[in-house]
């Protein structure tokens, strides 16, 4: 899956799940990668990317990390 944003800081976003929703939509169960990454290409964006290990259905999450934009960087988390 790919998918890539370009929008002004106070637009906001969604938490996304990582999941086959082609499969879901098809009666399945959810799916997950084994693992998701994000990549930057470039520093100037204004807002960090939250990873939390809340998941899809059932209670919230208990702990989560903030990571700032940095040129190259790469976060790989499961």
């Amino acid at each position: 899956e790919w998918w890539i944003h370009s929008r002004v800081h106070s637009a906001g976003h969604q938490m996304n799940y990582d999941f086959g929703e082609k499969h879901i939509a098809r009666g399945g169960a959810p799916r997950h990668p084994l693992f998701s990454r994000v990549l930057y290409l470039c520093e100037d964006v204004r807002g960090p990317t939250v990873v939390a290990d809340q998941k899809l259905r059932g209670s919230r999450g208990a702990r989560s990390r903030i990571y700032m934009p940095k040129m190259n960087r790469l976060l790989l988390f499961d």
